[in-house]
């Protein structure tokens, strides 16, 4: 019998190290996934920023203006991530890592920018939603707030690491760091997504970044990618140890 036991318990644990971590990578277009949702909007009146932009090639962020401040504002979500939702990752699992990667194309103009933040977006919305839209026109302004009602208050990254002097340069990858965001969503709470916001540090240099659309010289791979590396189900490595002990057990009689 203590062999048996002990047989269980390595089974379990070569188990748990041969596996423990499980990895999902979403891209618009990559494996057949078709859940990113993207747009960008502002307060501006020309070039249709108000209507915003859920087809584009690209979305955009800058911050500019002292008297009537202009604020363009991206938003991005993936869809189909827990198994609640018709994704992959068991809903209440552990999240080691979930990293966001976007790319400023070369191919569109104007692209050097200045850096922007991450925030979690805290309220429901769809691609066509834009400048005043429902989910946030109630607030303290008709864009989305960083005030822990419309999107979170305090960011979870940003890419100020990647500037040079002050902007950002055309063709450059970046990641941000969202683990706790991906983790919340684990532990229950709904996925709004994720809320890029201009820093103003160099104040009018939108940066440009590879929609979920994106088709130009840079590829696919440009688009907005978000990597899960994740913990298996416990139950599932205990399952496999059951097993073992019970092919055991047979071996035995």
């Amino acid at each position: 019998m203590r062999t048996l036991v002990i047989f269980s318990l390595l089974v379990v644990m070569t188990v748990a190290g041969l596996a423990n971590a499980d990895t999902l990578t979403l891209r618009e277009g990559l494996s057949g996934y078709a859940g990113t949702q993207d747009t960008w909007f502002s307060s501006r009146t020309t070039g249709g920023e108000l209507n915003g932009f859920p087809e584009g090639t690209y979305i955009r962020t800058a911050l500019w203006g002292t008297t009537a401040v202009v604020n363009q504002q991206a938003l991005l979500r993936f869809d189909g991530i827990f198994d609640n939702d018709g994704g992959s990752v068991p809903l209440g699992i552990g999240i080691n890592s979930a990293i966001l990667t976007v790319h400023v194309p070369a191919d569109i103009k104007y692209s050097d920018g200045e850096a922007n933040a991450i925030h979690k977006m805290l309220v429901d919305w769809v691609e066509t939603d834009a400048y005043g839209a429902t989910p946030w026109a109630g607030g303290a302004t008709q864009q989305i707030d960083l005030d822990d009602v419309e999107a979170a208050s305090v960011a979870v990254d940003d890419l100020t690491e990647y500037a040079i002097n002050g902007k950002i340069p055309q063709g450059t990858t970046m990641t941000y760091d969202v683990t706790s965001i991906v983790q919340d969503w684990s532990d229950g709470e709904n996925n709004y997504g994720f809320l890029l916001q201009s820093l103003g540090l160099n104040a009018g240099d939108g940066l440009f970044l590879a929609s979920s659309e994106y088709a130009g010289a840079a590829g696919e791979t440009a688009r907005p990618t978000l990597d899960i590396d994740y913990v298996p189900e416990p139950v599932t490595l205990a399952l496999l140890g059951l097993g073992g002990l019970a092919v055991l057990r047979r071996k035995r009689q």
